[in-house]
């Protein structure tokens, strides 16, 4: 099953890169078209960041409305 990673700064940490080297990136959520098999990925994503602009909780419901299998990945 594909792993992505959805992450504000765009970067993946070098542990997530360990652990899922073939792991696809995204830094927006919006990027992801619902049409190209998004349940067959489990979706990682980072909202421990602290940018401002971004609403954890609105981002989780968009990324749970792929159905697919979603990790919240947070610093508390």
């Amino acid at each position: 099953m594909e792993q992505l990673f959805i992450t504000p700064g765009g970067t993946l940490r070098e542990r997530w890169r360990e652990a899922f080297p073939d792991a696809g990136l995204l830094a927006d959520l919006a990027a992801l078209d619902r049409s190209t098999g998004a349940e067959c990925r489990v979706v990682w994503l980072d909202i421990s960041t602290g940018v401002k602009s971004i609403d954890p909780l609105s981002s989780v419901e968009a990324a749970v409305a792929l159905a697919c299998p979603v990790v919240v990945l947070s610093a508390t």
